[in-house]
């Protein structure tokens, strides 16, 4: 019976719970020293349009997941969710972003780092 209501409970376990398969790339880093990676379980993406985790650690130890979009052909990127983190990894805040807005990637930025690891062929010219 004992083993009957482990396994019950591992089963249940596995349907409710999610299962943060987060596989994280390394991207770049900036002058300031945030470390940016890029998730590559939960990225969607086709030829004009993207849809990715990004991680932003910063030299503190705080760190950032951010849900961002990115847009081929306009070249621009935009973040629609965040959360922040303590470095002892309990959540400090976060949301929906509630007035996105797009920026246009500039090369020699974070973003054109997470642009041209989506789309490799593309070009960044000022």
């Amino acid at each position: 019976m004992k083993k009957k209501l482990v396994l019950v409970f591992l089963l249940l376990c596995t349907y409710c719970m999610p299962a943060f398969a987060d596989s994280w790339h390394y991207l770049c880093q900036t002058a300031e020293g945030t470390k940016f990676y890029i998730d590559e379980d939960s990225m969607l993406r086709d030829n004009m349009n993207a849809v990715v985790k990004l991680k932003l650690l910063d030299i503190i130890g705080t760190w950032r997941i951010e849900q961002a979009r990115l847009n081929r052909s306009m070249r621009n990127i935009v973040v629609t969710s965040f959360v922040d983190y303590y470095p002892d990894g309990s959540i400090k805040g976060g949301g929906p972003v509630r007035q996105p807005e797009y920026v246009y990637i500039e090369p020699n930025v974070a973003a054109a780092s997470v642009y041209l690891y989506l789309w490799p062929d593309a070009e960044l010219v000022p």
